[in-house]
């Protein structure tokens, strides 16, 4: 998704000279561009663009063979990235927290969760569905696999990860094969693409996953930052399991893989890109929060309340867990919240034990000791005092508490955070700067917490008080 970015360089405050804004479809993000008190500090990894269609099952989106033109080139294209057009229907549910422990005949730990990934036959509904490939014969042409297709015979030369943790968290090609199935969505910094991930020469263990492939050689840094802070969270994993025993907040990575044009042909020759693969998700917090709106009524929050409570303790937990590790996510807004797939056709109370809430993208997380400067923001989910650019402010587990509780208003409410101050750049800097988020809601809005007293009482925790996240569990844990 692409942004168009207003320079505020003619502005008259100074304080403003360095930053930019950018539009997307839900969210502006405010964008730090000239650091110059830190010139000989590393770049922090950053990213202005919206990951929620990254991960997400995009029902929109179309296959990648055209079905009434029949384009060659498309083909041609199909043929490079390696479609897949055998699906074998599955119900496999998604796992609880007793199926952590599952043990599978891989040697590998790498893949000790992906028994909790839907497979891929949950993803479409049926062979001739929309959203699935529609050349049923395509997989009978033969693919060459052959270097000098691309009229190059030369050794392909790997992107160097410089770090034994991320050289240990690569899926070898000799265990792990990757085929991409079709492009899900496009970033600032990577596309992203449904794959199958499965171990080379098998045909029964394959799973339904998407993977993060670098734009080009100088994106290669924002997946590997990804990837480190991923490797944090997952070593911590077992930690909160035995500790917390719920599922962990945070989505999951399964390693990096090496890419090249063989597999994906926007990929130079001779050049081999670490892409990042993790578990795909189906809706992202944004498309849910809009679809369940439509039928919410009109005093109840928009997400069914039971479902809002879940997703505030799952934010919880992912502010628990980024403080214990002495880290901060940076970029907490709706369209980074993902939710795995469930079964519309259930009662609710079923719906309901079925959805888990994720928190995706970790290429803006940093830990806090080292951190020299601020990194891309979203400006509605940006806590006020980072906007007082004249103090070079950074990022803190506290103004993360507040990106949450403004995604907890959002859940409730179905709007976005001063949606009613409009969308002017400067005139919403200056409301977010006061600090006054509840104070900017609509009278139908406001109607909506007034009959949730306690759903109102933890948004003032989070938006007003600003307490700690300990003490806004213990309440909740009073209720």
């Amino acid at each position: 998704m692409y942004r168009n970015e207003t320079s505020l360089s003619s502005h008259t405050d100074n304080s403003l000279l360095d930053h930019h804004f950018s539009e997307s479809d839900t969210s502006l993000a405010i964008t730090s561009i000239n650091n110059t008190y830190q010139n000989k500090c590393q770049d922090s990894p950053s990213t202005t663009y919206n990951d929620s269609y990254m991960l997400m099952q995009n029902k929109n989106v179309p296959s990648l063979i055209n079905r009434r033109s029949g384009d060659t080139k498309d083909k041609k294209k199909s043929l490079l990235v390696g479609v897949s057009f055998n699906e074998s229907p599955s119900n496999r549910k998604p796992g609880d927290c007793s199926n952590h422990s599952d043990k599978i005949n891989v040697e590998s730990p790498i893949l000790d969760d992906l028994f909790n990934t839907p497979t891929l036959g949950s993803n479409f509904d049926y062979p001739n569905s929309p959203v699935t490939p529609v050349t049923p014969y395509l997989d009978q042409v033969p693919f060459s696999k052959s270097p000098h297709i691309y009229g190059d015979t030369k050794e392909i030369t790997k992107y160097p990860l410089n770090d034994d943790k991320l050289e240990s968290f690569v899926l070898i090609p000799e265990v792990f094969d990757i085929k991409l199935v079709e492009r899900l969505g496009k970033g600032g910094n990577a596309y992203v693409y449904a794959c199958e991930l499965s171990t080379t020469g098998s045909i029964d263990n394959v799973f339904s996953t998407a993977i993060k492939i670098p734009i080009n050689k100088s994106k290669v840094k924002y997946i590997l930052q990804e990837a480190k802070m991923a490797i944090k969270l997952r070593e911590f994993q077992n930690t909160w399991f035995q500790t917390e025993c719920r599922f962990f907040p945070f989505i999951d990575c399964y390693g990096l893989y090496y890419i090249d044009r063989q597999k994906f042909d926007m990929i130079k020759p001779r050049e081999a890109f670490p892409c990042l693969v993790m578990k795909r998700m189906t809706y992202s917090l944004t498309e849910f929060v809009s679809t369940q709106s439509k039928e919410a009524e009109a005093d109840k929050t928009k997400i069914h309340l039971t479902l809002w409570w879940k997703l505030c303790q799952t934010l919880l937990d992912a502010l628990k867990v980024l403080k214990t590790l002495g880290l901060v996510h940076c970029d907490l807004k709706t369209d980074n919240v993902m939710i795995t797939e469930y079964n519309s056709t259930l009662p609710i109370e079923s719906q309901i034990s079925q959805v888990l809430f994720k928190v995706i993208d970790f290429s803006s997380t940093n830990e806090i000791q080292g951190m020299v400067k601020c990194p891309d923001m979203t400006l509605q989910f940006t806590a006020p005092e980072l906007l007082d650019f004249s103090k070079h402010p950074l990022p803190t587990p506290n103004s993360d508490s507040f990106s949450a509780g403004l995604i907890l208003l959002e859940a409730a409410t179905g709007s976005k955070p001063y949606s009613a101050a409009g969308y002017d750049h400067f005139y919403l800097l200056s409301v977010i700067k006061e600090g006054k988020v509840m104070e900017w809601l609509s009278p139908e809005d406001m109607c909506i917490l007034n009959a949730n007293p306690d759903v109102k009482r933890v948004l003032e925790m989070f938006l007003i008080d600003r307490l700690p996240v300990e003490s806004i569990s213990s309440f909740i844990q009073t209720l």
